[in-house]
């Protein structure tokens, strides 16, 4: 059987022996049923199987967010959010080696201020959180991964919300399907 994949999307459910090839898609796979009646048609040595795998969400955990490119997963309304307070005043934006902190890369002291419909304003951290000092801010300059602590004394008097988030780098031509998607994450304050 020839199969084009994805050497870390699939390779661990297939296996190859000496004339067959046999792969299994979990019980709550979509279309395993077909896949199954399909392989009975054709007979165990033939097939041709199209899979389709959505890219992850963008996730929020223990504050640390961290970002997916895909276009299908990844919408306004499944922005992840954080909440931060003075108890939980810590945030970590992981954008991984395809992404980049946005607004600005060049600035990571920037955000997106938002109010109740849109995020568009390009601010200055420091227009927010009015004592902000650049300690507060630090980004890894091998992984990307930009990680905000505001202190007990730092936050606004009135509540805020920005936008922090990644975008996916400029990639080679035919390399990535998507080239222009974007996941950011809204931060109240």
């Amino acid at each position: 059987m020839e199969r084009q994949q994805n050497p870390t999307a699939i390779e661990e459910t297939c296996n190859d022996s000496d004339n067959d090839t046999t792969c299994t898609c979990p019980d709550d796979a979509a279309h395993g049923d077909a896949y199954q009646r399909r392989k009975k048609r054709l007979g165990a040595r033939t097939g041709v199987v199209t899979l389709q795998v959505a890219a992850e969400r963008s996730i929020l955990k223990e504050n640390v967010i961290t970002c997916s490119y895909g276009t299908e997963n990844n919408t306004n309304s499944g922005t992840p959010v954080a909440t931060l307070t003075s108890d939980n005043n810590t945030l970590t934006v992981e954008c991984g080696f395809e992404g980049q902190l946005q607004p600005s890369p060049e600035s990571p002291l920037t955000a997106l201020l938002c109010d109740a419909e849109d995020c568009t304003a390009v601010v200055n951290v420091t227009d927010v959180l009015l004592n902000f000092d650049e300690t507060w801010l630090a980004v890894d300059k091998e992984t990307g991964a930009a990680k905000l602590v505001v202190p007990k004394g730092g936050f606004p008097e009135k509540n805020k919300t920005i936008m922090l988030g990644c975008s996916l780098k400029n990639t080679p031509s035919g390399s990535r399907k998507d080239p222009d998607t974007t996941t950011v994450e809204k931060t109240h304050f």
